[in-house]
């Protein structure tokens, strides 16, 4: 399979990187390999994130992977 853009990590950014492209019809793969941001699984609660009032960390990230799977890009785990 031949990509326009290749992502390295699946923390917030990389996953953030990947749906901007997708959205913009690039053809992107995510590599993915410690089960998406385990940094942010761990914040048991985030306060006041935009449209999010109260969530926690591993909430908030399968939103993001969600969005991330919802957008078309491939993820290689």
């Amino acid at each position: 399979m031949d990509y326009d853009i290749a992502v390295i990590g699946g923390g917030p950014a990389g996953v953030s990187a990947a749906i901007t492209a997708s959205s913009k019809g690039r053809k992107v793969v995510l590599f993915e390999a410690h089960g998406f941001s385990p940094r942010l699984r761990s914040v048991a609660q985030i306060t006041d994130y935009m449209g999010i009032p109260d969530v926690s960390g591993s909430e908030l990230m399968d939103i993001f992977v969600k969005h991330l799977k919802h957008s078309g890009a491939d993820i290689v785990e």
